[in-house]
């Protein structure tokens, strides 16, 4: 819980977050773990992003949750937000992937974001199978699309 980002970590969330704010990403509500390297990675990435502290929920519960607990998460996000976004941990996150979009995406590396939509006006009724992917990025990709350049 108390581990920090490592520099690959430190590089990696550079990375993503210029590329999530030159894709013009936006985010209402982001429930993150309590655990040092989480809190890192979005604060990292908040520096890109600007999200203000007031959309940010910090919880002791997503640090190792299980698939269940992740789910328990989203159902409880309040309805008033359509872009949401988790920092957490595996293996639930990449669990919680495959379990909403119905289909295996793999292991989900350090500072990997996976966009997924759902159908929906609630978030109660999230459940498995209901999401489509919209995207899947990770560090390693965003690195070969610029040494391709």
């Amino acid at each position: 819980h108390e581990r920090s980002l490592n520099d690959r970590g430190q590089r990696d969330f550079k990375l993503m977050g210029q590329f999530l704010a030159a894709q013009n990403v936006k985010v209402e509500h982001i429930v993150c773990s309590t655990a040092n390297r989480a809190r890192e990675t979005l604060d990292g990435l908040n520096t890109y992003l600007q999200i203000p502290e007031s959309k940010i929920v910090y919880d002791d519960s997503l640090y190792l949750a299980s698939l269940s607990e992740l789910k328990d998460c989203i159902n409880n996000l309040p309805n008033n937000c359509e872009r949401v976004a988790i920092v957490g941990h595996n293996p639930g996150l990449t669990e919680l992937c495959d379990y909403l979009i119905g289909n295996e995406i793999g292991n989900l590396p350090t500072c990997a974001v996976c966009n997924i939509e759902f159908p929906i006006d609630d978030w109660k009724k999230v459940d498995q199978g209901l999401g489509q992917q919209k995207a899947l990025w990770t560090p390693k990709m965003l690195k070969e699309f610029l040494n391709s350049l």
